[in-house]
């Protein structure tokens, strides 16, 4: 029986019992076209394919912390964002109270509370900004792939086996 290999072999699996018998050459493609595709729509790749034999990746996202602390930024963000735009409008109406003299009793202190408002603001949009960029340039490590080489034998059995 020959064995394709790509990389390291690892276990080999039995995936399609076969026929039991010496099989045509076509049958024998058309069963490893059906198991391919049913691979496909589980979410693999056909890396490489050669008459009687296959190589597959499949492509795994994770969640890691580097995701979380990507989304925290966006959050943060946000939420700065949110805040300079409400000091702007505190801001506005603390100048329309100073416009009368007892309105700049309380104008004074809003507009005060408004600046601070502003610069919190921007500080927790830098902020945010800086952990999402550490968040993406984390996330770069989080994919996983598998490979599988899949081929079949002169009965129709598909064999299986994961590569590196």
């Amino acid at each position: 029986m020959s064995v394709n290999t790509w990389g390291m072999a690892g276990e080999i699996r039995v995936v399609f019992d076969g026929f039991g018998t010496k099989t045509d050459p076509e049958q024998i493609e058309r069963e490893l076209d059906r198991f391919l595709g049913q691979e496909l729509a589980r979410g693999w790749t056909v890396l490489h394919r050669q008459p009687g034999a296959a190589l597959l990746q499949s492509q795994t996202e994770t969640v890691s912390g580097a995701g979380m602390a990507r989304a925290g930024g966006a959050a943060a963000g946000g939420i700065g964002i949110i805040s300079m735009i409400g000091g702007i409008f505190l801001f506005l109406f603390g100048a329309l109270l100073c416009l009368t003299i007892i309105g700049a009793i309380i104008g004074i202190p809003m507009i005060a509370a408004a600046v601070t408002m502003i610069c919190g603001g921007a500080a927790a949009g830098t902020a945010g900004t800086a952990v999402g960029a550490v968040g993406l340039a984390g996330s770069a490590s989080t994919t996983l792939y598998r490979r599988v080489s899949v081929w079949a034998d002169e009965s129709g059995r598909l064999y299986a086996r994961d590569v590196c």
